[in-house]
């Protein structure tokens, strides 16, 4: 599988996606994880007891 790293296509290497300012980056993170914090603990226990299982 061929991949195309120009950064002129390359979306990771984009900066022109977000206008956001770092400022309102992190409060929406700390947004989402407030709003979240739940389905995260679940994934962090499944993932521990899958763990264990091996």
């Amino acid at each position: 599988m061929a991949t195309n790293s120009s950064p002129l296509t390359d979306v990771l290497h984009s900066e022109n996606h977000s206008k956001l300012s770092s400022e309102e980056i992190a409060k929406a993170l700390a947004r989402h994880n407030k709003n979240h914090s739940a389905a995260k603990a679940e994934n962090v226990a499944l993932k521990a007891k899958k763990a264990n299982k091996k």
